[in-house]
């Protein structure tokens, strides 16, 4: 199966989407000027791929910094887990933050209790 990979830039999230090794990480800032071009082939690749994945899958938020247009994407890639855990697929969420960092920790919290995804606050220390 494809992987899709595109990398971080100063406003942009790295995100790796990789089936073969088992990698479906978020990772840096997210304050694009276009949220659409960036999100756009994550979301047409989860829509296209994630029927024919039928093992447990865990996805690695590492995000530092996202804007609200940002957090809005964010929370449709969530709505779109959520639907397919409902559908019997097994898909949780790994939230990272900084330890002392209480915005990311706070949105981390929020985003799960906006969904039921399993969904792991990890402390970076």
């Amino acid at each position: 199966m494809d992987k899709l990979e595109i990398p971080s830039t100063f406003n942009n999230p790295g995100i790796i989407l990789d089936p073969e090794n088992e990698i479906y990480e978020f990772h840096g800032h997210s304050l694009p000027e276009d949220v659409k071009e960036v999100y756009e082939p994550v979301i047409a690749w989860i829509d296209e791929k994630f029927p024919i994945i039928d093992k447990k899958i865990e996805f690695e938020f590492k995000i530092d910094y996202f804007n609200t247009a940002s957090a809005k994407i964010i929370q449709e890639i969530f709505y779109r887990f959520q639907k397919m855990n409902n559908d019997g697929a097994d898909i949780s969420v790994n939230w990272y933050y900084d330890y002392d960092d209480t915005d990311m920790r706070e949105a981390g919290k929020d985003f799960a209790d906006l969904f039921t995804i399993p969904f792991k606050m990890i402390p970076n220390d």
